[in-house]
């Protein structure tokens, strides 16, 4: 019984010295070109909701329509911003689960897309 203890307890610690090890394996020169390609697709995305925005500005939709469409747009430069995303995020965080990577991706999605509606509805009471 108490090998089996030590065989679950070695099994459960393997995943963690799994991800520790590779934490160790990237360099600083490794963390920062992953941060440049991070923030080149964060403003790609950025553009390409800003876009959106501005070609949505001379037609009649409300800002709850406008921000499903957006929801749907981009979605080529959304997934483009993810993938580096959640990998950069893994590099730093190595201990947090997934899971919470792809968290904090969809909270900094969703906060793009609720700043191009803001700017949407700004925009068009101005005129």
């Amino acid at each position: 019984m108490q090998r089996l203890r030590y065989l679950i307890a070695g099994i459960g610690l393997t995943p963690f010295l799994y991800f520790a090890a590779n934490a160790q394996a990237f360099t600083d020169e490794d963390k920062k070109k992953a941060l440049e390609t991070v923030q080149a697709t964060k403003e790609a995305y950025w553009v390409c909701l800003s876009s959106e925005t501005q070609r949505m500005l001379g037609t009649a939709i409300v800002a709850q329509d406008f921000k499903l469409y957006l929801m749907g747009s981009c979605l080529a430069e959304k997934q483009s911003f993810r993938v580096p995303l959640v990998d950069y995020m893994a590099m730093i965080y190595p201990e947090l689960p997934a899971s919470q990577h792809f968290a904090e991706f969809a909270y900094v999605a969703d906060q793009a897309v609720d700043a191009s509606v803001r700017n949407f509805i700004e925009q068009k009471l101005s005129k």
